[in-house]
């Protein structure tokens, strides 16, 4: 009786060792990644957010745009807050109390959020008189206007 016991109890401690193993690899093989994917990239007004995504970051020299980084800006910021986010998530997913995947999602959703502040709390440089007065609202704040680029920078884990 008692063996037959020891033999389940290592049967099962050997399953919660494989499943763990799998889970560990997860959390090397994925990530999570901020942005605008291409589901989200359509606006009304026929632009892609995704180009508006890469002009906030890079700036643009034809277009007289410049570069405001709101990704790096966010992510510099905030890394050693992420690294302590991510040292939680490897814990947790080690103790068995989530999965990689729903770590990974729960950086994702911080960083996404996080870039979306810094956004709304403005950029630099600031626009020209000439852009605010031809803007939708009037917003003096760059990437703030119809509110359909902010509303689309999300985040996906693979």
């Amino acid at each position: 009786m008692a063996k037959s016991k020891v033999i389940k109890d290592m049967r099962q401690a050997d399953k919660a060792l494989k499943e763990l193993e799998k889970e560990l690899k997860k959390l090397d093989k994925l990530d999570a990644y901020i942005g605008v994917p291409e589901n989200k990239a359509g606006r009304v007004d026929g632009n892609s957010n995704a180009n508006i995504a890469a002009l906030a970051e890079f700036g643009s020299v034809k277009k007289r745009v410049p570069e405001r980084r709101p990704f790096t800006k966010t992510f510099m910021k905030n890394k050693d807050i992420y690294a302590a986010d991510l040292a939680k998530i490897i814990e947790n997913v080690t103790n068995g109390n989530y999965s990689a995947e729903h770590g990974y999602n729960l950086i994702g959703a911080k960083a996404s959020g996080d870039v979306k502040t810094t956004i709304q709390e403005g950029l630099t440089p600031e626009l020209s008189k000439k852009t605010i007065s031809l803007r939708k609202n009037n917003s003096d704040k760059p990437f703030i206007d119809t509110g359909e680029f902010i509303q689309s920078i999300t985040w996906v884990v693979k």
